[in-house]
């Protein structure tokens, strides 16, 4: 192996996008142990723009495009296998590249492995991923918080006081319209929000998500706040921009979420917590300003977990939630 100063390195997460929102801290962190060293990231195509600035575009490989041919190409000397993945981990190995290193469940087409323990949700996700790095890049001592270029994208009219993501990733369970629309009410009756004229509320998410989005705006609009919904109209590059400019983000476990988390904007994330290893500790948000509501939500063996977490949604006691909102805008607003 070539001398750790001098290596080029690629690093893959090609799975969800809040699990590469975490893992991208890697590229940072590996960067700054060995400021020689060439780093890259992989992961899907529509990710690129949202984690690397134009100027760093270099060192986004997109893994859709990637063939063994075009990361023999790359004269990569390390590649560091973020999450199981037995496709990622075959075509590195096809590639050649010399030290292929992940976990074990992918041991056969690796050069190096350590064993898979995520399931015990002991630590968060970003430090598992630390854990793995280190094995072989021992000088990477720590990972800061995600951190997301600002890509401008104007579409609403006005700075949003409140962004809300309605949906969720893929069949789990969405939050309930009629209780976001009683959070933004809290949020704007509580006082606490910085904005000058009326409170203004934009929704957001996939277009597959825009009738759970429209039904959030009604029960919002019932309670007499301006509302626009733009579920299907932002394009992923601007949202970390969009919700930048907001005074709190609302949404569930969500790679939205996670962005918002990585921006800065105060966020609380409704979190159920349906499986032994899918919960906070491993999974919260990254960033400074973050209020994460658990709601218990342990399905029967009968029941699907979006079942159970629809039902536990709808158990949430008012005062509960609302406390827990008030929280994190006191800690966000007010002054010592």
């Amino acid at each position: 192996m070539p001398q750790l100063t001098a290596m080029r390195i690629l690093l893959f997460r090609t799975d969800r996008l809040g699990d590469v929102v975490i893992s991208s801290t890697m590229v940072e962190a590996t960067r700054r142990a060995y400021p020689k060293a060439t780093v890259f990231f992989c992961a899907k195509q529509a990710y690129g723009p949202l984690l690397f600035a134009p100027d760093e575009a270099q060192y986004f490989l997109p893994w859709e495009a990637q063939t063994a041919q075009s990361l023999a190409a790359g004269n990569f000397d390390l590649s560091i296998h973020l999450h199981p993945d037995p496709a990622c981990a075959q075509l590195a190995a096809e590639a050649g590249i010399p030290q292929r290193v992940g976990y074990a469940n992918d041991a056969q087409w690796l050069t190096q492995t350590i064993p898979y323990n995520k399931d015990a949700g002991l630590i968060h996700e970003r430090d598992y991923c630390l854990e793995l790095v280190q094995a072989v890049l021992p000088e990477v001592r720590e990972a800061s918080q995600p951190k997301l270029p600002l890509t401008p994208w104007s579409i609403f009219r006005a700075e949003p006081t409140i962004v809300i993501h309605c949906g969720s990733f893929g069949a789990k369970a969405k939050l309930p319209p009629a209780l976001l629309a009683q959070l933004a009410k809290a949020a704007i009756d509580s006082g606490q929000l910085p904005q000058s004229g009326p409170a203004k509320v934009a929704l957001i998410g996939t277009p597959e998500e825009r009738h759970i989005a429209d039904d959030t705006a009604a029960a919002i609009r019932q309670l007499g706040i301006p509302v626009e919904n733009l579920a299907g109209d932002l394009p992923l590059p601007g949202l970390a921009e969009f919700i930048s400019r907001a005074a709190l983000f609302i949404g569930r476990d969500s790679g939205p979420a996670h962005i918002a988390a990585a921006t800065g904007c105060p966020t609380f994330c409704i979190f159920p917590v349906t499986r032994s290893d899918v919960f906070p500790a491993r999974w919260h948000p990254l960033g400074e300003h973050v209020q994460v509501f658990e709601v218990p939500a342990k399905p029967w063996p009968w029941q699907k977990n979006a079942a159970a977490a629809e039902k536990a949604f709808h158990r949430i006691d008012h005062s509960a939630i609302t406390n827990s909102l008030s929280s994190i805008l006191q800690r966000s607003y007010t002054s010592e």
